[in-house]
C-alpha cells in the first residue's frame, strides 16, 4: 500500500540512487571480499517489545536489500544484560558462499552458535 503514494518520479529518482549505491559497493568490492558491519545499532529487543513502535529504525540492513548483495546477520557478543548483538557480513553478487563461510568461522571462533540468552519464566 505504501508503494500506491510513491510518484513515477520519485520512484524513477530512487532507482537512479540504487543505481550509485550499487555501483559504489561494487566498487569497495573490488578490493575487499567481504564487508562487515554493525547489522543494528542496539542489541536485541526483549521478547514483546516492538523495536519499531517508536519509529526508530535501528537496522543497518538496507544496504544490502538495496544492492542484492549476499548478506547474513549472525550473533557476535551479548549486550551487559545479555542481548544479542549482531554482526552483518556481505560480500559479492553470486559469492553467498563465501558470506556463509565467513559467518560459520565466526560464529565458531566467536562461540556464540550455542550460547543463548536467559529467559524469565
Amino acid at each position: 500500500m505504501a508503494g500506491a503514494f510513491v510518484s513515477g518520479a520519485d520512484y524513477v529518482n530512487a532507482q537512479r540512487q540504487r543505481a550509485k549505491l550499487v555501483a559504489e559497493v561494487a566498487d569497495v568490492m573490488k578490493t575487499a571480499d567481504i564487508l562487515t558491519f554493525p547489522t543494528a545499532r542496539c542489541p536485541a529487543r526483549k521478547i514483546g517489545e516492538d523495536s519499531m513502535a517508536t519509529g526508530f529504525q535501528p537496522f543497518f540492513n538496507r544496504a544490502f536489500n538495496v544492492t542484492g548483495n549476499p548478506a547474513l546477520s549472525i550473533c557476535d557478543g551479548f549486550s551487559a544484560d545479555g542481548l544479542p548483538l549482531a554482526l552483518q557480513i556481505g560480500g559479492r553478487p553470486f559469492e553467498d558462499a563465501l558470506v556463509l563461510k565467513v559467518g560459520h568461522a565466526l560464529e565458531k571462533g566467536l562461540g556464540t552458535r550455542q550460547r543463548r540468552p536467559a529467559f524469565a519464566c
